[in-house]
């Protein structure tokens, strides 16, 4: 959610449309989206929207398509999703049982622009062997 692999999309409207929002779509209309805003944007994820707190999500129903838009929503929606949901929970499964990770002491992250959004410098990390 604060770090969507494309922080940006659009589409052409195939017909006229009506968005989630209400807001109404012409046929051939561009309507842009940006996961990346959305993604910190208090009024879809309340006052805290920029920490990151796993437990917003834990054993509550999954947000709705358009709220979370990292994989699309309606009849696009992206097919790689459940395999992305898998293979992120079975790599963290792994990872967390048997290290901690923490950002490197005095490192800033930061973003290359891009269409996807790669870390200019990477990610530096430690791992310490739980």
């Amino acid at each position: 959610r604060l770090h969507p692999s494309v922080p940006k999309d659009g589409a052409e409207a195939a017909s006229d449309c009506t968005l989630p929002s209400g807001a109404r779509v012409k046929k051939l209309d561009y309507v842009m989206f940006m996961p990346y805003i959305m993604g910190r944007m208090p009024s879809l994820w309340g006052d805290d929207c920029l920490e990151f707190k796993p437990e917003r999500f834990i054993g509550k129903p999954e947000p709705p398509a358009s709220k979370f838009i990292a994989f699309k929503a309606g009849p696009r929606l992206c097919l790689g999703k459940s395999m992305a949901y898998f293979e992120a929970a079975s790599l963290l499964s792994k990872i967390v049982q048997k290290f901690t990770l923490e950002l490197e002491e005095g490192f800033e992250p930061h973003y290359a622009p891009s269409v996807t959004l790669p870390m200019r410098d990477g990610l530096r990390v430690r791992v310490k062997r739980r």
